[in-house]
């Protein structure tokens, strides 16, 4: 494991998969000038730092039907038992609240295959207490977002995804954006900084 942080100052692990399973939607990214063994191809597991964990797993087992791991001394949790890139390290620690700027983390991404996987979701958290944003088309994708514990989750689908109007060996090269954003892109591109 690499222990590091970025210039934001987020903390970040890199570790080597191993023998775990690695999610069929995960290439490697035949135009990069980076050797295949070297490739970065996904993101998790994701850490939670909470204030109540009790809360967050409980959240996490019987509203999203994550399972926890065998583990040491924290609680681990996951959808996919084979591999690594679904779960969730919930720690508890108190401290202040994350406020936006640099280092925040605004939301956590979960990837839901489908839109049925999506609506199914939607349904178990319209049966919570707090509300949430509703299904919202992001051109690319759609989006659910809902607050739980101090947390922002996305519930994102895969489809349409970026292919739908740019070829698979020209993304990354150029910014994506939603038709609505289209206009903006002059200003939108002013403020990017060259990577």
């Amino acid at each position: 494991m690499l222990f590091f942080k970025d210039e934001d100052d987020l903390e970040i692990i890199l570790l080597v998969n191993d023998s775990f399973e690695v999610p069929h939607q995960w290439q490697h990214n035949a135009y990069s000038e980076i050797p295949q063994a070297y490739q970065i191809l996904g993101i998790g597991p994701v850490e939670l730092r909470v204030r109540n964990a009790a809360r967050t797993v409980e959240f996490l087992e019987n509203v999203l039907g994550y399972r926890k791991r065998d583990n040491k001394s924290f609680d681990v949790l996951t959808l996919a038992p084979q591999g690594l890139y679904s779960d969730f390290v919930v720690i508890e620690q108190q401290g202040q609240r994350e406020r936006p700027g640099r280092g925040y983390i605004h939301h956590i991404a979960v990837n839901t295959p489908q839109m049925n996987d999506l609506d199914a979701i939607y349904k178990k958290l319209q049966q919570q207490p707090q509300s949430n944003s509703g299904i919202i088309d992001r051109y690319f994708f759609k989006s659910l977002y809902y607050r739980h514990n101090s947390i922002m989750y996305e519930f994102a689908t895969e489809a349409p995804g970026f292919t739908i109007d740019t070829p698979v060996e020209q993304l990354g090269s150029q910014l994506n954006l939603p038709d609505f954003l289209e206009a903006e892109r002059e200003q939108i591109e002013s403020k990017l900084h060259e990577i």
